[in-house]
């Protein structure tokens, strides 16, 4: 299920940055971090209370 989701919004992202550069860049940039950032600490917001 998640796959076809991710397809659609790379294509939107991909879409952005032809028509409009700028905010197709924030997007892609946006979603690069908030992955990373999900990866590095995501489990630490899972965990319990130590």
């Amino acid at each position: 299920m998640a796959l076809p989701v991710v397809g659609l919004i790379a294509s939107g992202v991909g879409l952005l940055l032809l028509r409009v550069p700028w905010i197709g860049a924030v997007v892609f940039v946006a979603g690069m971090s908030v992955s990373i950032w999900l990866r590095r600490f995501g489990p630490m917001t899972r965990a319990p209370d130590r």
